[in-house]
């Protein structure tokens, strides 16, 4: 991604407004983001997306803080940028997030952008769910590289999963 965007993106955040974690020192987030954005290989890939989901959170514990919800539009313009490593990193921390995290404890509702209180589980799933035209765009895309199209359509699936799933109850 040209860093310039994500520079601006990140500019527009107000990261030390965002509830994360304690030990995160001024900065962790931004360069994590800008890690996703720079990964040129898979073991620079690997490296970025586990920083990030331990700016977001806690990567072992499985638990992430509010700030994540603020992350993934940034991650969606990493995404839309289309390079294969920085996209599949991308779309990995999404999946994980949706899928095999949970808020921290204690760190279940927040305080939105608009002001109002909000559980951070439904608006880190609204966000996520907000990309699902760019997954669209990357899964039936057959010139997009195989493991960028790969995370693609397998978030697909879990989007439509949980839409299925919401439907029932």
């Amino acid at each position: 991604m040209d860093n310039a965007l994500l520079l601006d993106a990140l500019s527009k955040v107000d990261w030390t407004s965002q509830s994360q974690p304690p030990e995160n020192a001024p900065g962790t987030l931004q360069k994590a983001l800008l890690a996703i954005a720079d990964a040129a290989s898979q073991d620079s890939a690997w490296r970025a997306y586990n920083n990030l989901l331990s700016a977001t959170g806690n990567n072992h514990a499985g638990t992430y803080y509010p700030v994540a919800v603020a992350v993934v539009p940034i991650l969606g313009k990493v995404i839309e940028q289309g390079r294969d490593w920085p996209s599949w990193a991308a779309l990995n921390v999404l999946i994980d997030l949706y899928c095999s995290f949970d808020p921290e404890p204690g760190q279940e509702i927040f305080l939105s952008s608009s002001r109002t209180v909000e559980r951070v589980e439904a608006a880190l799933g609204e966000a996520i769910s907000s990309l699902r035209p760019l997954f669209k765009r990357i899964a039936h895309d057959p010139g997009s590289e195989g493991k960028r199209r790969a995370a693609a359509q397998e978030l697909l699936k879990i989007l439509s999963a949980s839409r299925q799933e919401s439907s029932i109850s």
